[in-house]
């Protein structure tokens, strides 16, 4: 399976560039929406759309937005719910049902590998909340296209 995708590769990731497009056809003004910065020379397999949301300026909160969206046909968001740091797999140290898995208890770290701790990443942590991931992966472009307008219905919604 992992062959035949990877001969499909290029169209594929062709495909999803071709939806970010769409979505970023809606968002490229709206001020309380961050879009994913690609640096020059890069370019991305545009796995999912990736943006920010200011809720400050947005005057809601990212539920909120991700409720209407949903509301209004949306297929969802995808989300990191938490920074990896703070995955209960890592909070609790149990890795494979068992804490004497995790990496400080392995010889070679000899317990330097501390626990994770809210505040440990005060970057992500601070990120983690507005970041809005839309997907990219449709069955067909007519689905992607309505998607969009999803998220172009929305926006308008809260004003952008």
């Amino acid at each position: 399976l992992g062959l035949a995708q990877l001969e499909r590769l290029d169209d594929l990731v062709a495909a999803r560039r071709i939806i970010a497009g769409l979505y970023d056809e809606v968002v490229h003004d709206v001020p309380w929406i961050t879009r994913q910065l690609v640096p020059q020379g890069y370019e991305s397999s545009c796995w999912a759309y990736v943006c920010m949301i200011d809720e400050g300026v947005l005057g809601a909160t990212w539920r909120d937005f991700r409720r209407k969206f949903v509301e209004l046909g949306g297929d969802g968001l995808y989300s990191a719910w938490y920074p990896l740091h703070l995955e209960p797999t890592f909070r609790q140290m149990n890795f494979y049902g068992d804490a004497y898995r995790a990496p400080n208890f392995h010889p070679l770290y000899q317990g330097k590998v501390k626990s994770y701790q809210v505040g440990d990443c005060p970057v992500i942590e601070r990120i983690q909340p507005t970041i809005a991931q839309f997907k990219t992966s449709f069955q067909s472009y007519e689905k992607a296209k309505q998607q969009a307008q999803v998220l172009a219905d929305t926006v308008k919604y809260f004003g952008g």
